[in-house]
């Protein structure tokens, strides 16, 4: 198969078609359905994004999910309306007999005119979508207010790894079925309902088997501009059983084209395309088996760990040591956890919970190396007899990368159970149980990342096992320039070639969190108290914007710290970090609550969609020129603005609904029976009399 002829045949092909009117009636009418759609987007973004953090999903930024998947859809209508009549279309143009004596094989005439057909469709798609993103671009720049730049490494995934491979497929699909009905109105009808068909199909696949199934991105997970993902492994294998089951239909289709050709071909053709079609047949089975051995795996661990969740005589006194972080590659753990002296029980081994993606180098009881210990399932146990003595210091040296799937084992909603409007729905509030990317990682303590007390099970069920605070005195590095937010005030020990931070809070802590990327930073001080937001530098824009509302701003902190104060419930931990984070990190946690996993310890974090995005400039400028001069009107109207846009956050990302977790719950949990209820109470009350706002999560 000469390169060459493929080429001289798919440009004869393109001249053809170009003639036709039906190219570009369907040409006009996707590129009209996908600028709509944009339109749409950018005017919902536009006029709602300031009021409510939740509809930032929706922004211009993040469309290529909503616009790639009509524009592939009207696309693949004009490549079956071209293809649906390869060869009636040549007998009528009376070219059927010139074809029929050139010299190339089915196999060169059917793949040259597939790519005809797909370039004359492709490079208008092409077209459409760097349309969007100039107009967005030249938007964003001249301060337009309408448009924003559709994030580049998701058009560049959905320009790769979808619009061709499903252009290539549905063409030969349709050149298929035209050689075997060869009746031209019944193949444009097969070939209708099978598109329509599979569309339909592919917005119920169940969530779990979506990346196995779909051909298309952004079915699994959401865009994101801080940390993009251009492919995963589960997109490699299914674009490459897409082009096998191109292949091999291309040269079934060879076979049966009505067009002279030798024997030996023939033969070679219908090996080659049924052996493609298997092999592809068997990868996608290879694939959903694999997805679905991954939850029956997740099952085992929460039903392992469940029988566990009540050994929880494993105490900590405190977790010290080095955590160095290599993002998108590794995590480096030396940790050294010293045990209570009084936990004692008649058991005769300590439980720890530790991500079953690491591996453990080292372990040393009281100084002593050992190999006496088990790690498995997540589960790490270490015999107490080894120790001779309650009083345990141990030391674990391992690296790895957490396994995203060994994550709230304890979780009431689990993509299994899910049907296609429900995962749907749950989509909104992220799938990434954690980030770890080479230019983000974001480490939340439900993917239990570092080592804690008792199973992974029904660590929020306090009537079934208490709390375990601990001191935390660690050592974090990260790349250089980098900013991490983690459990109160961070100190830079060190910044050579990499960046190293101290965490030391003077409280004991509950859990630890880690949020860390190359930040712009903007902070202040009330009392004692350093409240800084750390926000991505792709979008300092709003900042600006949003800078008269700092006076306000530092009167109602001022006022609510002195609520809390008089309550008994002042801020303990120095810092307060206010993070931005993916859009595609997980909202919510485990348990019977599932409640908000951004608000761990020290930390409030924000979604890219919201706040970062947030059209705020429209809101502001379209008040009256009165407010706008007056510096104290304009900085209490943007704080309400603030507020409100905070209250109707519906996942999970409201600062003000999470207030009483920093000032009760991570301090103190109550235990026995009726503690969930009552901790609930606790924060609810304390939420009320602090800040006294509401909110829907």
């Amino acid at each position: 198969m000469k390169v060459s002829r493929l080429w001289s045949i798919a440009c004869a092909e393109i001249r053809s078609c170009r003639r036709l009117a039906r190219t570009w009636v369907m040409v006009v009418v996707a590129m009209i359905c996908g600028s709509f759609l944009w339109l749409q987007l950018s005017l919902i973004h536009t006029f709602v994004s300031y009021v409510s953090a939740s509809a930032g999903t929706l922004a211009p930024q993040f469309s290529i999910s909503q616009i790639g998947r009509t524009t592939l859809l009207t696309f693949t209508f004009g490549i079956v309306f071209l293809a649906f009549d390869i060869r009636q279309r040549d007998v009528r143009d009376r070219i059927g007999a010139t074809i029929d004596v050139r010299p190339m094989t089915n196999l060169e005439l059917l793949t040259g005119r597939l790519f005809g057909i797909v370039t004359l469709f492709a490079v208008p798609a092409m077209i459409l979508i760097v349309l969007m993103c100039g107009f967005g671009l030249i938007a964003e720049v001249s301060n337009l207010g309408l448009g924003s730049a559709i994030e580049p490494v998701s058009v560049a995934a959905f320009l790769f790894w979808d619009l061709l491979p499903n252009l290539m497929f549905w063409g030969a699909l349709t050149m298929l079925v035209a050689v075997i009905v060869r009746y031209r109105m019944l193949v444009v009808l097969i070939m209708l309902a099978l598109v329509f068909g599979y569309y339909s199909f592919s917005s119920r696949i169940p969530f779990f088997l979506a990346s196995a199934l779909a051909t298309y991105t952004g079915v699994d997970s959401l865009p994101s501009a801080i940390a993009p993902q251009f492919f995963n492994t589960d997109i490699v294998f299914n674009r490459l059983y897409v082009v096998l089951l191109t292949i091999g239909m291309l040269g079934l289709t060879s076979v049966l084209y009505p067009r002279q050709a030798k024997l030996q071909e023939r033969q070679f053709f219908a090996i080659t395309g049924s052996s493609a079609i298997v092999i592809a047949i068997f990868g996608i089975y290879a694939l959903v088996n694999s997805k679905l051995l991954e939850l029956d795996q997740v099952d085992d661990w929460a039903s392992l760990h469940k029988q566990l969740q009540t050994h929880s005589d494993t105490d900590f006194e405190s977790i010290s040591g080095e955590v160095k972080i290599f993002p998108g590659r590794t995590i480096h753990l030396d940790l050294v956890i010293r045990l209570s002296p009084s936990a004692v029980s008649p058991s005769d081994k300590w439980l720890f919970s530790l991500n079953r993606g690491y591996k453990i180098n080292t372990l040393e009881l009281n100084g002593q190396e050992t190999k006496d210990y088990m790690f498995e399932n997540g589960l790490l146990w270490v015999p107490k007899q080894s120790l001779g003595t309650t009083n345990a210091e141990i030391r674990l040296v391992a690296k790895g990368v957490p396994d995203p799937m060994f994550a709230y084992l304890d979780s009431s909603l689990t993509w299994k159970d899910m049907n296609y409007a429900q995962a749907l729905a749950a989509r909104q509030f992220g799938t990434k149980s954690y980030i770890f990317h080479p230019g983000f990682v974001v480490l939340v303590p439900g993917v239990s990342w570092i080592p804690s007390s008792g199973s992974a099970y029904g660590q929020s069920n306090l009537e079934t096992r208490p709390q375990d605070f601990f001191h935390v005195d660690l050592h974090v590095t990260v790349p250089k320039h980098w900013i991490v937010a983690g459990p109160g005030s961070r100190t830079l020990v060190e910044e050579n070639r990499k960046t190293k931070y101290r965490f030391n809070p003077k409280n004991p802590v509950s859990e630890v969190a880690l949020v860390a990327s190359n930040f712009e930073q903007r902070s202040f001080k009330m009392e004692d108290t350093t409240f800084e937001l750390l926000i991505s530098k792709k979008h300092v824009k709003n900042l600006n914007i949003l800078e008269p509302v700092i006076p306000a701003l530092k009167e109602w902190i001022e006022e609510r710290m002195t609520v809390a104060s008089e309550l008994g419930l002042s801020y303990p931990y120095d810092t307060m970090s206010i993070v931005e984070v993916p859009l595609s990190l997980r909202t919510y946690g485990g348990g019977w609550r599932m409640e908000s996993v951004y608000s761990p310890l020290g930390i409030q974090m924000i979604r890219e969609s919201g706040l970062p995005i947030a059209r705020f400039n429209y809101a502001i400028n379209s008040q009256d020129a009165e407010l706008i001069e007056d510096e104290k009107k304009l900085s209490a109207f943007i704080l309400q603005l603030l507020q409100g846009f905070f209250e109707n956050d519906f996942e999970g990302g409201n600062p003000l609904l999470n207030l009483g977790r920093n000032l009760v719950s991570h301090q103190t949990k109550p235990s026995g029976s009726g503690a969930v209820a009552m901790e609930h109470l606790v924060g609810e009350i304390a939420n009320e009399l602090v800040s006294g706002s509401d909110g829907y999560f």
